[in-house]
C-alpha cells in the first residue's frame, strides 16, 4: 500500500478526509494568494470540487450520494489480501465431480 493509499483509508462517509483537508488548504492558499478573502475560497470548496468532478467525468462518493455519478470503484470494498494469497480450489474445474450432487426434491408445503 503507498503513501496515499494510507493516508486517504480514513474516511467520513466514504470520503477521505485526507482529500477534504488538502482541497481546504490549498483553496485557502488560491485564495490569500490572488488577495481575495480566504473565507469565501473556503465556502466554495466544496461546491468547486463537486463541479470540476462532474465536468472530467471523475466518479466521487459525494458526487455519488448526490446523484450525479457512480460510486467510484476505489470506495467499493476489497479484500486486504492480494489475489495471490486467496484460497484456490486443487481441482481443475472439468474433474468437478457432478454424478454425485444430490436430485432430491424440496418438501412443499400444502
Amino acid at each position: 500500500m503507498s503513501i496515499i493509499e494510507k493516508l486517504r483509508k480514513p474516511r467520513i462517509l466514504g470520503i477521505a478526509i485526507f482529500d477534504l483537508v488538502m482541497s481546504f488548504i490549498m483553496m485557502g492558499i488560491i485564495f490569500a494568494i490572488l488577495g481575495l478573502p480566504v473565507y469565501i475560497g473556503l465556502l466554495l470548496t466544496i461546491p468547486v470540487g463537486i463541479f470540476a468532478h462532474w465536468i472530467f467525468g471523475i466518479d466521487t462518493t459525494l458526487n455519488y450520494y448526490l446523484s450525479i455519478s457512480e460510486l467510484p470503484t476505489s470506495d467499493l470494498p476489497t479484500s486486504d489480501l492480494p489475489t495471490s494469497e486467496l484460497p484456490t480450489s486443487e481441482l481443475p474445474t472439468s474433474e468437478l465431480p457432478t454424478s454425485e450432487l444430490p436430485t432430491s426434491e424440496l418438501p412443499t408445503s400444502e
